[in-house]
């Protein structure tokens, strides 16, 4: 049986294929950021088709022509290693559209696996003296200071990812201040943290003299809150770090889970109201 696509698969014209496939992921109410993301990758895709595999119809792409392109992202000083992944992902959705309206490619595209990302070390080793400079470089005299002050030191005292941190409520604060519900993505990371008396009272003090100061305080239920008044995300937590991280002297980057994993304090959990350590 011929390919309903033949003719459309030729890269040259593969552009209006892009674009229906990227309206029945509007459909899907895809974020429009997510699509903007996603038009990148196939430009980028199909540049690379056409210079470097010499191919003229999108059809051809096989296992081979997918790991040699995995290889020059990886290679290319232009690409970041954590934005492979996502390219991989949407170019494998991409063909697997093509493949269920009737392209044939030489061996189902849906097979083709993404390979394990090799486990690699820190960028930069930190030491407790470096993670104590991080955190006392932050002033508390104004709002911010005192919120970014409260997140550094659930970040490097508590072993608390920096997503957890996001989705902290008000209601996770124990009211002695002394404890604080994690919930994880993952439901078996789900824990209740005792945190140290000097914590504490940061908490308090950031509950009582800081929060109230941010817009919309009252209605939202976050414990952090951005300076617009909404909900921190982990790009937001990032920007802390590396505020604090330059003031305190240092040029590279620093991950919140590098904080996390060098953190030296000992974590104290216990199972409370169905958390569990």
């Amino acid at each position: 049986m011929g390919n309903s696509f033949s003719i459309n698969t030729k890269i040259d014209q593969a552009e209006q294929l892009i674009k229906q496939y990227l309206q029945a992921r509007s459909w899907g109410r895809y974020a429009s950021g997510a699509l903007n993301r996603s038009r990148r990758y196939y430009a980028d895709f199909l540049g690379y088709l056409r210079t470097r595999e010499k191919l003229r119809n999108l059809a051809k792409v096989d296992r081979r022509v997918i790991s040699r392109y995995r290889s020059y992202l990886r290679a290319s000083q232009r690409k970041a290693n954590n934005d492979t992944g996502a390219r991989f992902l949407a170019i494998q959705d991409f063909l697997m559209w093509l493949e269920r309206r009737g392209v044939r490619f030489p061996g189902s595209v849906g097979s083709v696996e993404l390979p394990e990302r090799p486990a690699t070390l820190p960028r930069t080793n930190l030491a407790n003296g470096d993670i104590e400079k991080i955190v006392d470089s932050v002033e508390t005299v104004t709002k911010r200071g005192l919120r970014d002050k409260t997140i550094l030191e659930l970040l490097s005292k508590y072993s608390i990812r920096a997503g957890e941190i996001c989705n902290l409520t008000l209601g996770d604060v124990r009211e002695d201040n002394q404890s604080v519900s994690i919930r994880s993505q993952r439901k078996i990371d789900n824990r209740v943290v005792t945190v140290s008396k000097e914590t504490a009272d940061r908490i308090k003090q950031y509950l009582e003299s800081c929060r109230e100061k941010f817009p919309d305080a009252d209605k939202l239920p976050w414990l952090f809150l951005r300076e617009e008044g909404t909900r921190m995300g982990l790009s937001h937590v990032s920007g802390v770090i590396q505020r604090y991280a330059r003031l305190a002297g240092f040029k590279s980057y620093i991950s919140g889970h590098m904080i996390r994993m060098a953190a030296s304090a000992p974590r104290t959990e216990r199972t409370v109201d169905g958390y569990t350590a």
